[in-house]
């Protein structure tokens, strides 16, 4: 016997089997995350899902996972049969913007996110927002970006008058150690505490999940002092620096972070830096001003809010703090 309307039978029969496909992926990749709660995210959850994923071949297979399921949820949601599974995706969204950007550079992926991920989304995570209308344009040709470079959109690196190639790579390390080794400079005492600080840095074990947030928060301090003693020294950190495009925080983290440090603190001194680049692009003063100031706060509350660390005691300060000894 035929249905009254075959149209209708054809889109129950394919919700079925989008249900279907959703429910079986879904089982799939929540094996991946057996054993860690799902109810709630904070910085040790994060922690605990990183370790999930030992290669970046494993994230690229998680994205194609949840970009199946998220096309399934965008196509069906509010479908009454998903609601079972509203506190699974939206774990497995969290998880899947962990391991994206968390400035600027992220909103046009958070734009093609789809506008009901997104609701769930800003649902879950309180005080958290995306903004959908200001897409970032990523420009990875040379000839684009040298004739942005000649239009003045973005700064050319600096030349290093004077300077050997030696004195421009030179490590962290080896600069405490011509400091150390000038027993006439007034800052001697300073730059052997520093270097002191730094090998207590590499020497931790970060075993527990604290203890990398611990550290995080006196590789900041280190960092802060490190700037603000080269800066007063007769040579600026700024002519010093391996790399004047790599702030102090990431040549420290590089040179000396213990074995087993996890990658999302990585991930937190990279953005951090990129913050420090971005208010000492052009000498505008506009750091000096409230709003400038204001907007520093924003963004570092922001990386540390996409990597659950805003909670963490002490660790805005200590990053607010580092970034304003470039001001």
């Amino acid at each position: 016997m035929s249905p009254a309307n075959p149209e209708q039978a054809k889109r129950e029969l394919d919700i079925d089997g989008l249900i279907e496909a959703f429910e079986a992926q879904l089982r799939d990749t929540k094996k991946r995350f057996n054993g860690i709660p799902m109810d709630t995210v904070d910085h040790t959850t994060l922690l605990d899902v990183e370790k999930r994923f030992p290669a970046t071949e494993d994230v690229e297979d998680y994205a194609a996972e949840y970009g199946m399921l998220h096309g399934i949820w965008e196509t069906l949601s509010p479908e009454r049969r998903l609601e079972p599974y509203k506190q699974t995706y939206k774990f497995l969204t969290r998880v899947y913007q962990h391991f994206q950007p968390s400035g600027a550079s992220d909103d046009l992926l958070w734009a093609l996110l789809g506008a009901k991920t997104t609701a769930l989304v800003h649902d879950a995570l309180t005080g958290f927002r995306i903004d959908r209308e200001r897409p970032t344009v990523v420009v990875s040709d040379a000839d684009t970006l040298q004739r942005l470079r000649d239009e003045g959109f973005e700064r050319e690196v600096e030349e290093f008058d004077g300077k050997t190639a030696d004195e421009v790579i030179d490590s962290i390390a080896n600069r405490l150690k011509k400091r150390l080794s000038d027993e006439n400079s007034p800052n001697s005492t300073t730059f052997k505490s520093l270097a002191e600080r730094l090998d207590r840095l590499r020497e931790r074990q970060l075993a527990a999940a604290q203890e990398a947030f611990d550290w995080l928060r006196e590789l900041f301090g280190v960092a802060k002092d490190l700037t603000a003693a080269e800066k007063a020294d007769d040579a600026g950190i700024e002519s010093n620096l391996p790399d004047p495009r790599i702030g102090a925080l990431t040549q420290i983290f590089r040179e000396y972070a213990p074995d087993g440090t996890p990658a999302m603190i990585e991930r937190v001194v990279l953005e951090i830096d990129e913050i420090v680049k971005r208010t000492t692009a052009d000498d505008t003063g506009w750091m000096h001003t409230n709003a400038g100031d204001r907007a520093v706060r924003q963004a570092v509350r922001k990386t540390l809010r996409h990597y659950e660390l805003h909670t963490v005691d002490g660790l805005f300060d200590a990053a607010y703090e580092y970034i304003a000894e470039h001001y």
